[in-house]
């Protein structure tokens, strides 16, 4: 909610005169007057310190890749969106309860199976 992050979150002024104020794990982006939300997004995670062998592992396959491309063929990115509107009442997808559900189960059995 853009007015507890306006009240308890960290403010930073962006690009154009505009706010960007952290809140509860949000980003929002706000007007410059502060009353207009503009968008909001997640805030980008923290880094997390690797231990050792993680850290190795992670070189060794770096390395690895490096002297050999043709390991790693390609790569996927799949994106489902989550927000309200897919769990909405209104069922439009035949045969499930909402359009979330609907999207999760073909993406696992026509996708990835």
């Amino acid at each position: 909610d853009l007015q507890k992050a306006l009240k308890y979150g960290e403010r930073s002024k962006v690009w154009a005169g505009r706010w960007s104020v952290d809140y509860d794990g949000i980003t929002f982006i706000t007007d410059p007057t502060t009353r207009r939300e503009i968008t909001a997004y997640p805030s980008p995670l923290q880094p997390v310190p690797l231990d050792g062998i993680s850290a190795n592992a992670i070189n060794r396959v770096k390395t690895l890749i490096q002297h050999k491309p043709d390991l790693a063929t390609s790569h996927t990115i799949l994106v489902i969106d989550n927000s309200g509107s897919m769990l909405a009442k209104k069922n439009d997808v035949h045969l499930y309860r909402d359009s979330q559900n609907a999207a999760f189960s073909k993406t696992a059995l026509e996708f990835v199976a």
